[in-house]
């Protein structure tokens, strides 16, 4: 008898071991649209974050370059915001590879859902801690790879290609352009910022093949830049290659894939370095949008 009432503790007690593990469930490895207000991210630590050495930016976890957790002052961002503030209620938005969240919060901030992706499960938590609660109804995380993520066709309002397609090969270029053509509802835009060929800390031995490359006709002339090499003072934060690209090269595949291309231009980027090393043509953007049928 005595045995049979610690049987009934035993399994009352693995109950409540459950039940526990019920209400705080872990987060996923791989987040395939997993809305913020999952019950798993209360259970997260806000991580540690390693700053530059210029210290105004923050080394990413994947050593996938630098990231503010603020949002950036380009012309790109602002006018990616400004559509958003102009986008009724319910408004889906898809922000790629957002590191540490800065570009998602600012949109969250215009009152549009946002779709927040990137590989590494610590920026996205990073971002959850960071998110003001009012918004975390708004946002859904994303952790599979680009372009190959799991978007309804004809779903978003706009996409954000903020400082990550330049990690990415040209074939991968194109397969992004035309997922994002087919996850982009008629009339939505997409927005997009890359590292250039004329950054003055590589343009020098970097430039003038990639002009060749481009007047001989290459679709991805830029591909690729030696960060070893050419691009010694970032390396401690980048893969080894990268792939430059400028506003001509990434129109051509913009157009190719069904895309009206509505701005290009420069964007300086001299807030995150010197005077020395910006002059204001490290980095090009250019906005795009889906034509209506």
């Amino acid at each position: 008898m005595f045995l049979k009432a610690w049987w009934f503790v035993f399994l009352f007690l693995l109950g409540v071991g459950d039940f526990a593990a019920a209400e705080t469930p872990k987060c996923p490895k791989l987040f395939i649209n997993v809305p913020a207000t999952h019950p798993c991210f209360s259970s997260t630590v806000l991580p540690e974050v390693i700053p530059s050495k210029t210290g105004k930016s923050l080394v990413t976890f994947n050593m996938m370059g630098l990231d503010t957790t603020s949002a950036e002052d380009n012309w790109v961002t602002h006018a990616f915001y400004d559509f958003c503030a102009g986008l009724p209620s319910g408004a889906r938005v898809l922000d790629v590879g957002t590191g540490y969240g800065s570009v998602t919060r600012k949109a969250l901030g215009q009152d549009v859902e946002v779709i927040s992706n990137d590989l590494v499960l610590e920026h996205l938590i990073y971002s959850w801690h960071k998110t003001p609660r009012k918004y975390l109804k708004n946002l859904t995380f994303n952790s599979q790879r680009f372009p190959d993520m799991d978007i309804p066709e004809k779903s978003l309002d706009a996409v954000v290609l903020h400082r990550m397609l330049h990690f990415l090969s040209g074939d991968e270029i194109d397969r992004g352009l035309v997922n994002a053509f087919r996850w982009l509802k008629p009339g939505g835009r997409i927005y997009i910022v890359v590292i250039g060929p004329e950054h003055v800390a590589y343009r020098d031995t970097f430039l003038p093949a990639y002009t060749a490359r481009l007047n001989a006709g290459e679709r991805w002339p830029g591909m690729y830049l030696a960060v070893k090499k050419d691009f010694q003072s970032q390396a401690y934060a980048l893969p080894d290659l990268l792939h430059p690209m400028d506003k001509t090269v990434l129109a051509a595949a913009l157009t190719d894939h069904g895309f009206v291309v509505d701005q290009a231009d420069y964007v300086s980027m001299k807030t995150f370095g010197t005077e020395s090393n910006r002059d204001g043509r490290s980095s090009v953007g250019i906005i795009a949008h889906k034509p209506a049928p």
